[in-house]
């Protein structure tokens, strides 16, 4: 393996599992807006917007993190 390809793969690796953290952050987004436009609770839209936010934040830092390690 050449060390271009092998740092491909893994950039290739990284773009996969951001494309599923972006799909995985799209769940507390539909239940903050159900929250708030369905059952008009509040309390539990925030409690998924913080989550949502967590998870945005682990995920960019996450990525970034792995980019870093394969260079």
């Amino acid at each position: 393996w050449d060390l271009n390809e092998a740092e491909t793969k893994i950039k290739d690796v990284v773009d996969g599992l951001f494309t599923i953290g972006i799909a995985a952050i799209g769940i507390p987004i539909f239940l903050v807006i159900w929250h708030l436009l369905v059952s008009r609770n509040t309390e539990e839209a925030a409690k998924y917007f913080k989550s949502g936010i967590i998870a945005a934040v682990l995920l960019a830092v996450g990525k970034s993190l792995l980019y870093s390690l394969s260079n």
